[in-house]
């Protein structure tokens, strides 16, 4: 049986709402690092506000996250949707998700 880590990645790497414009027009790039791993992914850098974003629809998003298992900015693997977040302090099991 999965665990709710492996339960939760695939319910973020099946949904995309973060990463495919429904929630989101641009995510934070928050140092150099994500600075590198955005060029490297082909991704659009906008500045607003005085800070970097990445413009979304991700272009590495095809009905789940294509890019998952490498490097990419650390939003794409911190951000948690609120009922992520409610499995994670139990408060649902990921069948009720699912």
């Amino acid at each position: 049986m999965n665990t709710t880590v492996e339960k939760i990645s695939k319910i973020c790497t099946s949904c995309g709402f973060c990463c495919d414009g429904t929630l989101f027009n641009y995510a934070q790039v928050n140092d150099v690092k994500d600075l590198e791993s955005i060029k490297k992914l082909g991704l659009t850098k906008i500045n607003k506000e005085g800070r970097s974003f990445f413009k979304l629809p991700c272009c590495h998003f095809d009905q789940k996250c294509t890019v998952y298992d490498q490097s990419k900015p650390e939003i794409c693997s911190k951000f948690f949707c609120e009922p992520i977040k409610k499995i994670k302090k139990g408060n649902y099991s990921e069948e009720e998700l699912i």
